[in-house]
Order: structure tokens, then sequence, then C-alpha cells
């Protein structure tokens, strides 16, 4: 029987986690950002704001999470609901081959499924205030963190523990608005913790968000070096694409024509009588009023 190491590190989870040997691993190191807006259009997410009343931050020895609904997001096969995010520290990802001080993973799964079958996480980079600069945008993302308590270290879980936030209402979408309507990076992987398993759709929003020092000093307490992160990842050929939800085969055939508003053109290719000559709405200006002074009242 083959020994494993006591501390069993990131290059020997395949000895135990056979799918941790596989070609389509996560993290990967991504190209330069550039420009960070959007060329395409944003990922179709729907986060609510959460009750925090009864919300804890966990800590499991490899990273701070809390569990809660939410929210959903829609991709091409079906609705994926937000179940959990976590911050390790530093970036699992890369961009460029640098790091960034921290990354925030929000895990999703597809309605219905179980397991570890059919997930999706959303990947927000956190960087040093300082950095980004102090406006309206960062602070509503500063807010968010405090509300944890990355802020305070004595307000952070030790390994094994949990300890209750601020009861304010947890809102992704209000924190993280510029993030979620901005560029993104996309290609398939995996878990980035054993068991590795090779069903994750990853969208790394191209926008850091801000992160104090302080707390990334805190955090660091927690978790002091080795990094509690995992190596980057041979990428094998897998294409990453920019602004764009789903790569060539990525989705089920009959789920390809996932329509938006931006591109309602497209619509008749999934759905013919679009391109139809009585579609509606129409503009009503100029109409000819009925001779008879019939009208049609809808209800």
């Amino acid at each position: 029987k083959k020994e494993v190491p006591g501390e069993l590190a990131p290059e020997f989870w395949g000895t135990v986690h056979p799918a941790c040997g596989g070609t389509s691993q996560s993290p990967i190191d991504l190209p330069p950002a550039g420009d960070t807006t959007n060329s395409g259009e944003p990922l179709e997410v729907s986060y609510t704001p959460v009750d925090a009343s009864q919300l804890e931050i966990k800590n499991n020895g490899h990273a701070l999470h809390v569990n809660a609904a939410f929210g959903e997001l829609t991709l091409p096969d079906g609705v994926y609901e937000a179940k959990q995010f976590h911050i390790r520290c530093p970036s699992q990802h890369t961009v460029d081959g640098k790091s960034l001080p921290c990354e925030m993973n929000i895990v999703h799964q597809k309605r219905g499924s179980t397991g570890n079958d059919n997930l999706a996480i959303i990947g927000i980079f956190l960087q040093q205030a300082k950095t980004l600069g102090l406006n309206a945008d960062t602070g509503r993302e500063l807010a968010f963190l405090r509300r944890l308590g990355l802020g305070n270290r004595l307000g952070l879980p030790n390994p094994g523990e949990a300890k209750k936030i601020a009861n304010i209402p947890l809102d992704l979408n209000n924190a993280f608005r510029r993030q979620l309507q901005g560029g993104y990076y996309h290609y398939q992987g995996s878990l980035t913790v054993p068991p590795c398993s090779e069903t994750v759709h990853w969208y790394m929003m191209k926008q850091p968000a801000a992160i104090a020092e302080e707390m990334f000093e805190n955090f660091k307490i927690l978790f002091p070096s080795p990094a509690n992160n995992r190596p980057v990842q041979a990428l094998n050929g897998r294409p990453v694409v920019t602004d764009e939800e789903s790569v060539e085969g990525e989705f089920p055939p009959a789920a390809k024509f996932h329509w938006t508003y931006g591109e309602h053109e497209k619509w008749s290719t999934g759905y013919p009588d679009c391109a139809g000559t009585s579609q509606s709405p129409i503009d009503l200006n100029g109409v000819p009023s009925s001779g008879t002074g019939a009208h049609f009242n809808q209800h």
C-alpha cells in the first residue's frame, strides 16, 4: 500500500483522491486582465439580501466560509443556486503568473443536483484597498467584509469553530455589483480541494474587490504560511474565454439557445418563430384609429 504523507500536501492528493490527478484541474493561471469591462453580456445572476440573524462564519481549517441561499446564477442548461461563499488568502488563481492577496468564491449548484455534480463558481479577487483607492464601490466591499468580522481578529473563528456575523442582511449583488457587471474569464475546471471533482464551470471576475490591510493580516494570523491555497494546475489545452459563459461542447446541445435581451437578433436561431412577420411588441405611435370607434381593452 502506498504510504500517504501525514500532512497530505497538494502534490500527494492524487494518492487518495484520483480525480486530483486529472487533466481539468483548478486553479489555473489566467491571462493579463487588460480592460476589466464586459465586451459581451454580464453573467445572469440574481442575488437577494439574506437575513443574517442566524448566519455564522466558519473556519474549516482551510478557509473562512458562510453558508446560505444567496440567490441564483442562470446558465445555458438551467438555474444554479448559490449555496456558500468562502475566502482564501492568497488567491487561488493567478493572473499572468501573479497572485492577488485573497480570493472569494461563490459556490453554486444546479437545481436538483447532488454531491459535487453540476457546480458553478464565481470567483472575485480581493486586492488591498490602498491599491484600488477609496470610493463608493470599495466602501461597499469593505463594509461587507467588515460584517463578516474580518476587521476584528477576535471576531474571527479559530479552526473548527464558527462565530456569528453582524446582524445586517448580506447582499452579494449590492456589495459586488461592479465585479458582477464587469468582465470575466471562463473555463471548465475542478474543485480546488479534494476530491477535486472536475464538475465546475468557473467564472473569475476581472475587477478585484477591496480588502483592508488589517483584514488581510487578521486572515493570515488564522492561516499562517504555507499558503492555504492549491498551486496552479496545468491547462492541458483547455480553452479560457473572456466574457462568454460557455465554451464549445460545455453544455448539452438542447441548452445552447440560452437567450438574453442583449442578443435578441439571435433568438430565431433557437426559436424560428422569432423571425416571423407578426411579432410583438410594436410601436403604436401613428396607428390609425378604428373607423367604428372600437378599441381593444388589455387586461
